[in-house]
């Protein structure tokens, strides 16, 4: 809402320069969630127990909120590099095609370009801009380890060992993770969800299906198992009737 009304007056003649450009901005203008909203989601995901478990602390829900403005602080005072700075830190990568460099940078201009205008506004960074912010600049390490620092020097109310777990949470929410049992990519559904209630039924739903489909394939292969136990009794038959009662009986076993 706020920010796509305010970007949308700035006169950066972006279109004209790089349609690309243009295209990336109505991407981070449209983007949602939100990083703060992001967060939020982080904080019900950590609530219903389920990050908590694979770490020997629990974090609280006043924890989590300090923990949330500790990395919110974090997000707004971060400085970014300027374009050639950044492409001194981050060369062309040997796997990366000369067109997927120039895309790259150009992503990176964009955000540099509304980043800017957001400042310029009195605007949260973490209020107008979403996961791109993150990828797209490659600064979520420096952001991560700045906040670390700022919790171990001057932030009194949590904890170093607090703050990692809520960090590497969220860092692992943005990481394309396709192994469903690593505990903490797994939620990033919900963590970068527009709609966390929608996406939290909508998560359920495929677990029923899931389960039911679990449920019906051991049903089958419990069928089939039967079937190949009346097979090898029908084929042994004679043999086994033949056995009759000189077959040892666990009594019989010492």
């Amino acid at each position: 809402g706020i920010i796509k009304a305010d970007i949308s007056t700035v006169d950066m003649n972006l279109g004209e320069e790089n349609r690309e450009l243009d295209a990336y901005i109505m991407i981070v203008m449209n983007e949602k969630p939100k990083i703060s909203d992001s967060l939020k989601n982080l904080i019900s995901v950590f609530a219903g127990g389920n990050i908590s478990s694979t770490s020997e602390v629990e974090l609280s829900t006043e924890v989590l909120l300090q923990c949330a403005k500790a990395l919110l602080h974090s997000v707004q005072d971060h400085q970014l590099l300027s374009v050639a700075n950044f492409c001194d830190a981050f060369p062309q990568e040997e796997s990366e095609s000369g067109l997927s460099r120039l895309n790259n940078i150009c992503r990176y201009k964009c955000i540099l370009a509304l980043r800017e205008h957001t400042l310029l506004q009195n605007q949260k960074i973490s209020k107008c801009f979403g996961i791109s912010y993150f990828k797209w600049t490659k600064c979520w390490p420096d952001i991560k380890k700045k906040a670390l620092y700022n919790v171990e020097t001057t932030n009194k109310l949590l904890s170093y060992n607090e703050m990692e777990i809520f960090l590497n949470a969220y860092e692992a929410s943005m990481n394309e993770v396709d192994n469903i049992s690593n505990t903490l990519s797994e939620y990033r559904d919900l963590i970068w969800a527009e709609n966390f209630t929608v996406a939290l039924q909508r998560r359920q739903e495929i677990r029923k299906l899931k389960v039911s489909s679990q449920s019906l394939l051991e049903e089958k292969q419990d069928d089939l198992n039967d079937r190949r136990i009346e097979d090898t009794v029908e084929e042994h038959k004679e043999n086994i009737i033949t056995l009759g009662p000189s077959t040892p009986s666990l009594n019989d076993v010492n």
